[in-house]
């Protein structure tokens, strides 16, 4: 393991410096389909959300937590 020093370190959570957006609805367009449902529920309220959010918002009759 390689050791290094620094006086911060910042985690880009929100888009600032990777713009992960496409990679993100891509996610969910591969598990709407894998689950045999439509993909655009889940992009309308994904972005800035957790999963189990996402779930609950577009999906309200899955088993969120599952």
């Amino acid at each position: 393991m390689k050791r290094f020093e620094c006086r911060a370190i910042l985690f880009d959570l929100d888009g600032v410096l990777v713009d992960s957006t496409a990679y993100i609805e891509e996610q969910w367009r591969r598990w709407a389909r894998a689950k045999g449902l439509p993909a655009e529920p889940f992009l309308r309220v994904c972005h800035g959300r957790r999963a189990l959010e996402t779930i609950q918002l577009a999906a309200p009759q899955l088993d969120a937590e599952a």
